[in-house]
């Protein structure tokens, strides 16, 4: 995504929103994730499962930064077979529908993740705001 930060205008795939709101990946922050390891330890689930706390989609999360930092770019939807590789780099990238369940950790450890993406978004480009303009 860094190629991004220097464009006036960001490609994302999907020609309506329906589509594009289905672009999507998977968001854990890390200090969640070492809760997890940690309880595992001392409980483990007996198997593997995914761990996660939601999914985003790319358009809310480019969105966000846009927002966050004051950059001004605008977001534009094409299909995704339009999409030139010096518009959007590695597209496919940005057109997947990822799908998890944390139902087995939820079960297993009463996990209920304590930083949401938008949050944690905020907090990592709440120092940098200001710096790169």
């Amino acid at each position: 995504m860094s190629r991004l930060g220097d464009r006036a205008t960001i490609i994302l795939p999907g020609a309506t929103e329906e589509e594009w709101s289905e672009y999507r990946d998977a968001w854990i922050d890390a200090r969640d994730l070492a809760w997890l390891v940690a309880e595992c330890y001392l409980r483990p689930l007996g198997g593997a499962a995914n761990t996660l706390c939601g999914h985003f989609v790319w358009h809310d999360l480019i969105n966000q930064l846009i927002q966050l930092t004051g950059s001004g770019q605008l977001i534009i939807h094409k299909p995704l077979a339009d999409i030139t590789e010096d518009e959007l780099p590695n597209k496919h990238f940005y057109a997947r529908s990822w799908q998890y369940s944390n139902q087995k950790i939820q079960d297993g450890l009463g996990y209920l993740p304590a930083r949401l993406w938008q949050a944690t978004v905020a907090e990592v480009i709440k120092p940098t705001v200001g710096l790169h303009r």
